[in-house]
This record gives structure tokens, C-alpha cells and sequence, in this order.
């Protein structure tokens, strides 16, 4: 296997940058680029180059919403669900059912305490394309409910 990177955790997670190429999460020319200029073992380089890209990427993302906002945007709806003492964050991506048509759901929890729509790019959207929705949350340690709801762990 070609490494990205002689930092095994680096490798990783820049493996895991270019698994989100297959559907839109990532370019791979991009991140390959990213990674040549990352120093091996030094976290500082890393957040520098992938945070650099992050900031590109979401000039170009407010750039083309300005122009065509239609096209920057997927379909989506944010919708929050009680549970036992908290709050679900949750996005429901739809599969484009006809009015009255049932479709089956995915239900997607990302375990990684990564950001809620990463799932979309490595199951989502293929699940949107055999016509199944979509949803994704985060729950108790994540981040939305960490850091608006305090809630770590629970227990139980």
C-alpha cells in the first residue's frame, strides 16, 4: 500500500479524507496535495494543511451558493427528536418519495465523534440511490449534544 503518510495515524485519517472522494466528500487530487506538505509526526502541520483546505473548500461552497444556491445545497431537513433527558440531533435526507409513498430508512450514527454528515459521504448517498432516505444523528458525546446539551456519556 502506498502511504500517505510514515505517521500511522496520519495515514489514517488521510485515508479516510480520500474514502469521502466516492461520493462528494472529498477531492482526491486535493487531499493528496494536502498530504505531501504534511510533516510526519507534527499535529500542528496537519490541522495547518487540512484546515487550509477546509477554509478553501468553503470559500468555493459560499462562492457557488452565491451564484446557483440551489446546486450547493443537498436536499435535507434538521430535525430534533426527544429522547430520555436529551435531545437527538437528526437530518433526514429524503429519496424523493411521491406524496403518500413509503420508502425504507437508513438510520446512520457516526461512532467516531466525527461531524454528523460525514456518514452521508461513505453510506448516505448510496443508500439514496438504491431509493432508501437517510438519517443521521448524534447522540450522547457527540458533538452538537456536547456542546449544546453538556451531555457526555450515559452510563448505562
Amino acid at each position: 500500500m502506498f502511504p500517505l503518510s510514515t505517521d500511522k495515524p496520519f495515514h489514517y485519517e488521510l485515508l479516510r479524507a480520500l474514502a469521502l472522494a466516492r461520493y462528494h466528500g472529498a477531492d482526491i487530487n486535493e487531499v493528496l496535495i494536502a498530504a505531501s506538505k504534511i510533516i510526519p509526526g507534527d499535529f500542528e502541520s496537519f490541522h495547518k494543511e487540512l484546515n487550509d483546505l477546509a477554509i478553501c473548500t468553503l470559500s468555493r461552497a459560499d462562492s457557488i451558493n452565491k451564484w446557483y444556491p440551489i446546486s450547493a445545497h443537498i436536499p435535507s431537513e434538521r430535525i430534533l427528536l426527544q429522547a430520555g433527558g436529551f435531545k437527538i440531533t437528526t437530518i433526514f435526507y429524503g429519496a424523493g418519495a411521491k406524496k403518500g409513498e413509503r420508502k425504507p430508512t437508513l438510520i446512520i450514527g457516526n461512532g467516531f465523534d466525527g461531524a454528523q454528515e460525514e456518514p452521508l459521504h461513505f453510506t448516505g448517498f448510496a443508500t439514496l440511490e438504491k431509493g432508501w432516505n437517510t438519517i443521521t444523528y448524534e447522540g450522547p458525546r457527540q458533538r452538537s449534544v456536547v456542546r449544546n446539551q453538556g451531555l457526555r456519556f450515559i452510563t448505562e
